[in-house]
């Protein structure tokens, strides 16, 4: 929706963010969404999550659209399924993989296996979907 406002017009514009297992790290795309709805979110296989966020975008009576940062960040939407550091010691096999995971997770307590067999953190928000679920099936745990 748009408003008039010195000449130009302004909205808040949704976007979503999915996120892929990268050599040294986790590489990310990023693409407008036309709904903060995950049950409308088609991710690629590829993906191990998204994300939601908002930016506001201001078209200049010129025709030049300024877009501001990333706003209202929603939980990380994964799939997996969530480990607690009782699944990695009973579930890691290899004892200097179980003990670098738990060391890293000190403090937060669970950690995501996702599809692709990567590990992420797991926090407060963030929301689960199993191998067996698709996107329309969410589980919020936390």
């Amino acid at each position: 929706m748009f408003c008039e406002k010195n000449m130009g017009k302004e909205r808040l514009q949704s976007y979503v963010e999915f996120f892929y297992p990268g050599l040294l790290f986790v590489e990310s795309f990023t693409k407008r969404a036309r709904s903060r709805d995950p049950s409308r979110v088609r991710a690629p296989e590829s993906s191990f999550g998204y994300r939601f966020f908002d930016r506001l975008e201001y078209k200049a009576a010129n025709g030049r659209t300024l877009v501001g940062d990333p706003t209202n960040y929603s939980g990380m939407h994964y799939f997996g399924r969530v480990m607690t550091s009782d699944d990695v010691r009973r579930e890691i096999s290899d004892e200097v993989k179980r003990e670098n995971l738990l060391y890293n997770m000190r403090g937060s307590g669970k950690v995501v296996r996702t599809r692709h067999g990567n590990f992420q953190p797991f926090k407060k928000g963030d929301v689960v979907i199993t191998e067996k679920q698709d996107s329309k099936s969410h589980k919020r745990i936390n």
